[in-house]
């Protein structure tokens, strides 16, 4: 994650959250398997991308902004 922090450097902010640790913040955002990137755009969860794949998880930021 850091890595992809880091490519998407001024066009998204990504922020990691433990769901054993925040299981509301994972239940809100519909989280049911783990790895999981939810993409947030004014509040509304507007794309998701699940898997490791580095340049799926950055195609599918972007395709979501």
């Amino acid at each position: 994650m850091k890595q992809v922090a880091g490519d998407l450097a001024g066009e998204a902010v990504v922020a990691l959250i433990n769901v054993d640790d925040n299981p509301g913040a994972a239940r809100e955002l519909g989280v049911r398997g783990i790895p999981a990137m939810v993409i947030v755009k004014d509040g509304e969860a507007v794309g998701r991308v699940r898997g490791r794949d580095h340049a799926a998880i950055l195609r599918g930021v972007r395709d979501a902004l």
